[in-house]
């Protein structure tokens, strides 16, 4: 799990090289530290990668739609549908 704490308001990753509170830096209060489970972050990973593939599907349609529209001889209503 990754381990966060919130300092000045902000959530930030602290090394776990030291698991003991104690090191953590002085603005932080030990009772705001979170355990981030490993469910969260496959989730963030799997939305990365949707996204990154979603966006390049979009590019992909669009650059191939000048195409098609001179191809077929389209108007521009029959090329959006």
């Amino acid at each position: 799990m990754t381990r966060l704490a919130i300092i000045d308001g902000i959530r930030t990753p602290f090394s776990k090289a030291g698991t003991d509170l104690k090191s953590l830096p002085a603005q932080v209060d030990p009772s705001v530290v979170v355990d981030t489970p490993v469910v969260v972050v496959v989730v963030l990973v799997v939305v990365l990668f949707s996204g990154g593939l979603f966006g390049y599907d979009q590019g992909v349609i669009s650059g191939a739609l000048h195409g098609i529209k001179a191809t077929f001889s389209l108007s521009a209503l029959l090329v959006e549908v």
